[in-house]
C-alpha cells in the first residue's frame, strides 16, 4: 500500500474511538466496501469486494498527536475479541436447525453468542484448533427470522477476529461424530454455515471467508493432500469459481466447480450431493 493510501486511511482512523468499525470507499477499487476497525494498537482495514481484497494494518505511534507509521507488509486481520461468549440456548439451536437444516448439537459446538445478541462463529485450523472468531452483526436473511438481533446495526455485517496475526483466515470443518466420512473430496465454500452444512454430509470442508482465494490459503489446502477439491461457492460467485479453478487448478490432483442452484447453506442435502457427484 502506498504512503498516499496510508495517510488517507489514517485521517479516517484518527476520529474513530477504539473498538469501533466504519465502512468507507476503498482507495484501491473505489467501491464502498472497505471496513476500518480501530484497535488499541492501530487501524485494521479490509476491502470486502472479492476482486479487490486489499487489507492490512496501520500501527499507531501516538493517537493524541495523530501520528501513524505503516504496518507490516504482510496483511493481517489480528484483533483480539474481548466480549464474553455464551453458549447457544435451545431457541438458537432450533433456529439453525430450521433455517439451515443443521444438526442442533453440531451447531451448538461451533457457534456462540455474545451479550449483544450477535452470533459468534468459531474459526478452526486444519487440526480442529480454534484460531479465531467471526462475529455476525446482522442476522441472516430468510425465514425463519433469527431469535436474536444486535442492539445496534452499525459497521459491516461480519467482523473477523484472529487470535494471532500469522493465522490464515479460513476455517476448517469436519464431519460431526457419528457421520461416515467421505475421503474422496475436500469441499471449498465461502462461509462457515455452508461449511457446517457440507461437513454434515461427511465431507471435510474449508470456508475461505468470502471469495478471495490467495496463495496462502491455497497452500494450506494443498498441504492436506486432497484427492479432489470441489469449489462450491455461492451462486453469485460462480463465474469467480471458474476463474479460481483456472488459476489454481495445477495446485491439486483434481479440481472441479460445483454449479449450485442455491448457496450451499440454503441447499438441501440431496441438491448438494447431486452437485458434488455430477
Amino acid at each position: 500500500m502506498s504512503n498516499y493510501y496510508d495517510q488517507g486511511l489514517a485521517l479516517h482512523g484518527q476520529a474513530m474511538p477504539a473498538g469501533t468499525t466504519r465502512r468507507i470507499e476503498c482507495p484501491e477499487c473505489g467501491h464502498r466496501e472497505m471496513s476500518l476497525t480501530r484497535t488499541a494498537e492501530g487501524l485494521l482495514y479490509h476491502c470486502h469486494r472479492a476482486k479487490c481484497g486489499l487489507s492490512g494494518f496501520l500501527a499507531s505511534i501516538d493517537y493524541s498527536r495523530g501520528e501513524w507509521r505503516p504496518g507490516p507488509e504482510k496483511p493481517t486481520t489480528h484483533c483480539a475479541y474481548g466480549e464474553d461468549l455464551l453458549t447457544l440456548e435451545t431457541i438458537d439451536e432450533r433456529y439453525f436447525q430450521e433455517r439451515f437444516g443443521l444438526a442442533a448439537i453440531h451447531a451448538a459446538t461451533l457457534i456462540r453468542r455474545n451479550v449483544y445478541g450477535q452470533y459468534v462463529l468459531r474459526v478452526f485450523d486444519p487440526l480442529g484448533r480454534e484460531r479465531g472468531l467471526m462475529v455476525r452483526r446482522i442476522a441472516w436473511s430468510g425465514e425463519p427470522k433469527a431469535p436474536r438481533m444486535p442492539y445496534t446495526i452499525t459497521g459491516p455485517k461480519t467482523t473477523l477476529y484472529m487470535h494471532r496475526s500469522d493465522y490464515i483466515a479460513q476455517s476448517w470443518h469436519f464431519p460431526p461424530a457419528g457421520v461416515e466420512r467421505r475421503h474422496d473430496k475436500l469441499v471449498v465454500v465461502e462461509d462457515q454455515v455452508s461449511a457446517m452444512k457440507v461437513s454434515e454430509l461427511g465431507f471435510k470442508c474449508v470456508a475461505i471467508m468470502g471469495c478471495h482465494l490467495d496463495i496462502t490459503r491455497v497452500r494450506e489446502i494443498a498441504l492436506e493432500r486432497p484427492q479432489e477439491v470441489m469449489l462450491a461457492l455461492d451462486t453469485d460467485a460462480t463465474a469467480n469459481a471458474f476463474s479460481l479453478a483456472g488459476k489454481w487448478g495445477m495446485a491439486f490432483p483434481k479440481l472441479r466447480v460445483a454449479v449450485m442452484a442455491a448457496d450451499p447453506k440454503d441447499s438441501t442435502a440431496y441438491d448438494l450431493l447431486e452437485a458434488f457427484d455430477a
